[in-house]
């Protein structure tokens, strides 16, 4: 876990950190970026580093966190087609970064960071209510939502961001239609 202090200088350090560990990982294998390395780069000391990061990934975690913050600033979303469209234009906002942490292997601490930071929509939540879904088909109806979402992500990137994220959003929706019509269910 990163400091999640809201001092102005313990978030400017942060970010330096973030932003050397982008610029190191551009270079550098993941298991070689060392402590003393992004440190200086950083242009923090090494007792700083440690006293805003345990390890290394929460380095990458608090990459996926400055990245979700703007996002998450957005207002709530009134449709599953509203929300799918926002969380891929999101993702192709962040498409550097993401392909980064792709191509270094850390497609899993991406998509763990975003999982604990991407929200639900409360509006969607209480239409899923109101439908007469139970909480726990609720939660489970997101964590489906967010799984999808974020292998449809992880095939984004491989596919080297080919299509809009409107086609994104739509394939998922559909896919989710089908799913629930097909005679599997019977």
């Amino acid at each position: 876990m990163f400091n999640a202090s809201r001092n102005a200088r313990v978030r400017r350090s942060l970010d330096r950190t973030a932003a050397a560990f982008l610029s190191l990982l551009k270079d550098e294998e993941y298991v070689k970026i060392t402590v003393s390395q992004l440190s200086s780069l950083a242009g923090i000391t090494r007792k700083t580093y440690y006293r805003n990061f345990l390890s290394m990934d929460d380095v990458v975690d608090y990459v996926v966190f400055k990245a979700v913050r703007e996002y998450l600033r957005t207002t709530g979303c009134t449709s599953i087609s509203e929300y799918l469209g926002r969380f891929f234009a999101f993702c192709l906002e962040q498409r550097d970064i993401f392909t980064l942490l792709h191509k270094r292997g850390l497609f899993g601490l991406l998509s763990f960071g975003l999982s604990r930071y991407v929200s639900r929509s409360a509006y969607l939540d209480k239409e899923l209510i109101a439908s007469g879904l139970s909480q726990p088909e609720i939660d489970l109806f997101w964590g489906s939502l967010f799984g999808a979402e974020v292998n449809l992500l992880r095939y984004w990137i491989e596919e080297d961001w080919r299509s809009t994220p409107e086609e994104m959003a739509t394939a998922l929706e559909k896919g989710f239609k089908n799913i629930l019509k097909a005679s599997i269910w019977d």
